[in-house]
């Protein structure tokens, strides 16, 4: 699975099953989202589940109008990814291979700063 996919699929997921949050949240961090769009809507639920609120397609439209972001995100793009989810049960699964993901980001954005190996170029 691509990461812009596992990225839909997880917010599909917590749109699916509000329980999940808190698994979820255990694994996956909102900067570990690549992408913008669903970076805002993590935070976003994530800010509903710490405030004690259930995450679902209502609650998270409400955040995310209340953020100022729902316009651009559109709530199209939240069917969507409902749609992209086949199943709830991978939430976990899908926030892995997000953290994974950002693992590889960041160490690639390291790889710049390595030194050398000894009568070389660290490759």
């Amino acid at each position: 699975m691509t990461v812009p996919r596992a990225e839909i699929a997880l917010v599909g997921a917590l749109l699916i099953d509000p329980d999940a949050a808190d698994a979820v949240a255990a694994v996956v961090d909102v900067d570990d989202f690549a992408s913008v769009r669903w970076r805002a809507v993590y935070a976003a639920a994530t800010s509903l589940r710490q405030r004690g609120m259930v995450v679902n397609y209502v609650t998270l439209c409400d955040e995310l109008e209340r953020r100022g972001h729902l316009a651009s995100i559109g709530e199209a793009n939240l069917t969507a990814a409902i749609n992209c989810c086949p199943c709830s049960v991978y939430a976990l699964d899908y926030a892995r291979g997000v953290a994974r993901a950002a693992r590889e980001r960041l160490a690639r954005t390291r790889v710049g700063y390595a030194l050398p190996a000894r009568g070389g170029i660290v490759a």
